[in-house]
């Protein structure tokens, strides 16, 4: 699912810490669907959208849980972008479908992000580009009139990210157009870490808020997944002890007071760290009882939710 450390299917440095209780974390608000202070329960597989011959990664969803967004193809790639839709919040998805406006001529595209409103959809892509580096995925724009019509043809962001070196895996959060996601800051060292700006009707705006990462500078941070008062983060890390690096990956977390000031230093998620070589997190409700993730745990890529217990 990566890049760098990461097998790339696309196409902290912190010491052990004690892990904070989610118990003492006003980033979840307990609406009496599960208990803020429970672990996640063992992932079960989305076994509406699995297909054995073909791959399922990177699920985002619409805030009111009903539509689902994901990358579609066999393990080799390339992906094209599907989406997926049901009745009513829980229960299965109806039988998916490429997203129309999207399917790319060439190359591979992944990590859809559709803003609140359905309007703006943000992608990651290898699509071939006028790039120093086209050989590398960024992030892609699109637009569309109304939630019923397809989406214009996607237009390379440029530089508006900050990097020709690889643009990663944007994740819109509910709100102030807030946007997180991963960019590699030079070839000599291509070890994603993760953003924030803001993006809007204008387009990017640039950096806006506090930093975020594991101060690990050869690991790679990716896949930022924020709640809406993005006082909570998940993200897939290889960072390991001492500054080094561990195989495969993890899934990690961490909170904040508020959003004006910097992330804690981050934790593994337990109770998620032997799900799978690679998992990484793709989307977490509001009030963060249901996690949403990609995992190869069933031998290929696949689409899992997490629950919060009672």
């Amino acid at each position: 699912m990566f890049d760098a450390g990461f097998p790339d299917v696309g196409d902290a440095a912190n010491k052990d810490t004690a892990v904070p209780s989610d118990a003492m974390d006003a980033s979840v608000v307990d609406d009496g669907s599960c208990n803020p202070a429970a672990a996640f329960g063992t992932p079960t597989i989305l076994a509406e959208l699995a297909d054995p011959n073909y791959d399922e990664r990177f699920p985002r969803l619409s805030p009111d849980e009903r539509t689902i967004y994901y990358a579609f193809g066999p393990p080799a790639g390339p992906f094209v972008l599907f989406s997926a839709a049901r009745v009513a919040s829980t229960g299965p998805f109806g039988k998916g479908a490429a997203i129309a406006g999207l399917t790319p001529a060439s190359g591979s595209d992944n990590n859809i992000t559709v803003s609140p409103d359905g309007l703006v959809a943000l992608l990651s892509s290898n699509r071939t580009q006028g790039s120093v580096n086209p050989n590398v995925s960024q992030i892609w724009s699109t637009s569309r009139a109304n939630t019923s019509a397809a989406f214009a043809t996607p237009v390379w962001s440029n530089t508006a990210f900050g990097s020709q070196n690889g643009d990663y895996d944007p994740y819109f959060v509910p709100g102030a157009g807030g946007l997180f996601y991963s960019a590699n800051v030079t070839l000599s060292n291509p070890a994603p870490h993760i953003r924030r700006g803001v993006f809007n009707a204008g387009g990017y705006s640039g950096a806006s808020g506090p930093g975020f990462g594991t101060g690990n500078a050869v690991a790679e941070d990716r896949a930022p997944v924020v709640t809406p008062d993005e006082l909570r983060i998940y993200f897939a890390s290889n960072a390991g002890p001492d500054g080094g690096v561990q195989p495969g990956g993890r899934i990690w977390t961490s909170t904040r007071p508020s959003s004006a000031v910097a992330w804690l230093a981050p934790w593994i998620v337990a109770e998620l760290a032997g799900f799978g070589t690679y998992p990484q997190p793709g989307w977490i409700s509001a009030d963060g009882c249901r996690l949403y993730l990609t995992s190869n745990k069933s031998g290929r890529d696949a689409i899992y939710l997490a629950k919060r217990g009672k």
